[in-house]
Parts: structure tokens; sequence; C-alpha cells
């Protein structure tokens, strides 16, 4: 199944679930697309980083957000870091990385720039690692294109 929201997909295997949304802050943010996967029932959620979601994960499954921040940040060092595709291995994720603490899941956070475009890919698994090598078939199959709309002019501080 492809999930994809305004030129980002992922191809999501059978019994994975995914949502795509825009989120909905007042001005003067920017709201730009999300994407939510995970490899078991998803629970409603609107959080960028899915807390809920998190939440209600077993110890064997995997989930991920991938989260647009402003395009004009694909330049900056931050999100120079990584590039397509993200390839994950048990020693990237730490318990430590997890915005709540939860026994059983560790995480990983990468902040990655595609087609001008800047990205946050938000990770989290169960102590089964043998998720991994699923995980990694579908963050290899995560796609960017050029983003179709025009932004505002920036904002000075």
């Amino acid at each position: 199944m492809i999930l994809s929201k305004d030129g980002i997909s992922v191809d999501l295997p059978p019994g994975w679930e995914g949502r795509a949304f825009v989120p909905s802050a007042p001005p003067p943010a920017l709201n730009f697309p999300v994407l939510h996967a995970a490899s078991f029932a998803m629970v409603p959620d609107d959080s960028s980083f899915a807390g809920r979601l998190a939440a209600a994960m077993s110890r064997r499954d995997a989930m991920f957000s991938i989260v647009e921040y402003d395009p004009r940040l694909a330049r900056d060092a931050l999100f120079r870091e990584a590039n397509l595709p993200i390839v994950l291995s048990p020693s990237d994720v730490h318990p430590t990385a997890m915005q709540v603490p939860r026994p059983g899941q560790a995480a990983a956070q990468r902040f990655f720039a595609a087609s001008d475009r800047a990205f946050c890919l938000y990770v989290i698994v169960g102590d089964d690692r043998l998720r991994f090598a699923e995980l990694d078939r579908v963050l290899a199959s995560i796609r960017v294109e050029p983003l179709a709309r025009a932004l505002p002019p920036e904002v000075a501080p």
C-alpha cells in the first residue's frame, strides 16, 4: 500500500498501517505534511511524533513518523546529515532517544533533506530486533518529490 501526501510517499507492506495529514496549527505556524506508519493497528493520533501511537505499540512492533519542516531549512547543516535511503541498525536505536521512555522500546531520530525539503524521521522499535530488516525495506521506499506549492515570504525575526 502506498501512503502519500504532498509529494512524500512510502510503500507499506501487508500488516502495516499508515496515516498522512497536515497539522492545522494557527498562523504564524507553517503547516507541512506528517506521515505515520506502524506495524500494528493504529490508534488516532494527530501529533507530529505520534506519542499516543507509541504508547499503543507492543514490544514486537515498529513505527515511525516523517515530519516535514520549512523547506528553507533544507540546506542547514542539521538536515544535511543524512540522505535517502536511511538505513538503521539495532545499534542506532536507544531507549534514551524516546520522547517518553517506555520499557521495551528504543528510538532513533534522523534529520535529512530530499528534493530541497527538510524532514525528521523518528523511529520507534520494540524488543524484536527482527523488525529491522522489514523496517529498512519500508524506509528504503520513502520518496520525496519537489514541493508543489509556493511558500509564504520569510518573516524577519
